[in-house]
């Protein structure tokens, strides 16, 4: 039986060929998204499926250009793979962040009370931090933004801003009422 159903045999032996000289690259791109093995071989898994269907794309498969063809299929089926996965962080608006009550009489007083505490605290903390949290919370623009504007990959701007909020609570929840 056959790895991929109804297939040549010319293009099965191209798909087994693409695995055998570049399965391990195609692995390790994947796993450098999903930072997860088994994760990783599923995304190879799925690239190849795609490939499959894709083969009169692929010329010669020792060129330069199949290589980046299969790398490229490999990383975007990673990249679908983490966004059904829902691995992606969702984030919370400052307001639930600080525990405000919305839409209370005094929420706007409140809100600029809290908004200058929060922004003496941001003040205070690493560079690292305190760049994406500003950026974040008072200019309001969004991970990918910011990952444009310092120059960053977008995972680490979303990880700073995870390790940033968690400080960012545990000095408001240190401070005294």
């Amino acid at each position: 039986m056959e790895p991929f159903g109804n297939m040549q045999s010319e293009e099965n032996d191209k798909v087994v060929l693409l695995y055998k000289l570049y399965y391990k690259q195609m692995l390790y791109a994947a796993k450098q998204i999903l930072r997860d093995h088994c994760e990783a071989e599923n995304a190879v898994q799925e690239a190849f499926l795609g490939l499959a269907s894709h083969l009169d794309k692929i010329e010669d498969v020792h060129k330069r250009e199949s290589f980046y063809y299969v790398i490229r299929a490999a990383r975007n089926a990673a990249i679908n793979l983490l966004h059904t996965n829902k691995k992606w962080m969702e984030y919370e608006p400052l307001e639930r962040v600080i525990g405000l009550p919305a839409g209370s009489p005094t929420a706007e007083w409140e809100i600029r009370e809290q908004y200058d505490r929060v922004l003496s605290h941001i003040e205070r903390m690493k560079p690292c931090y305190r760049e994406v949290l500003y950026l974040y919370f008072v200019k309001e623009h969004s991970a990918s933004e910011i990952s444009c504007l310092l120059n960053l990959k977008l995972s680490t701007v979303k990880q700073r801003l995870v390790r940033g909020k968690k400080e960012l609570l545990a000095r408001i929840g240190s401070e005294p009422e």
